[in-house]
This record gives C-alpha cells, sequence and structure tokens, in this order.
C-alpha cells in the first residue's frame, strides 16, 4: 500500500489471489474479500484495521467492508474485536486459520 495515496496496489494484490486458489482451504470469494484479506496480510506490522482504515485504504463504503468482514468471519478467516478505548470502532484482524490459507 502507497503510504501517500493509501490504496492497495496490485502487486499486493496478486499474490494473495495465488495463495487463495492453491490455499488448503479453498473458499469463493469476491474481489473485494480478496482486497481486503490483502491489505491485511500484506501490512502485519499494522497490525488489526478499523473497519474505517479499510474503507480507506481499499476506497470502499464502511457497509461494504463491513458485508465483506462478515462473509469473511464467517469462513473464519478474520475476526472482530471492540476498541477497548472507543466501543464504536471494531479491529478486524486475520485469524489463524486466515493465516494458514495466506501461508503466513
Amino acid at each position: 500500500m502507497d503510504a501517500q495515496s493509501n490504496t492497495l496496489e496490485l502487486d499486493e494484490f496478486y499474490p494473495v489471489v495465488r495463495m487463495i486458489r492453491s490455499g488448503k482451504d479453498r473458499a469463493v470469494l469476491t474481489g473485494r474479500q480478496i482486497a481486503l484479506l490483502a491489505v491485511l496480510r500484506n501490512r502485519p506490522e499494522q497490525g488489526a484495521r478499523t473497519i474505517r482504515a479499510l474503507a480507506l485504504a481499499l476506497n470502499l463504503p464502511k457497509p461494504t467492508i463491513c458485508r465483506a468482514v462478515d462473509t469473511l468471519s464467517n469462513i473464519g478467516w478474520v475476526s472482530r474485536s471492540l476498541d477497548p478505548n472507543d466501543h464504536r470502532s471494531v479491529f478486524v484482524s486475520l485469524t489463524e486459520k486466515g493465516r494458514e490459507n495466506l501461508s503466513l
């Protein structure tokens, strides 16, 4: 992700697509879900991300991110946690299953 534009670069996106296609636990994912996984996978030093940060990184509205997170959470690839300082904010992070499927 480019620090100035805060958008996902294609060279960060394609490795995730290849890993999902060859992963142990194949899933049928949309492009938006794959892009969300790419953001979480390619910047592990940033840890969990808020819905807002993911929306900004992917240039998508927050409801779209929430739907993608719902699906990824249902298959066990991401988890949500509340911000202890602001219960309106939700953090999203890869689960162990998500990391395994993305070869992390």
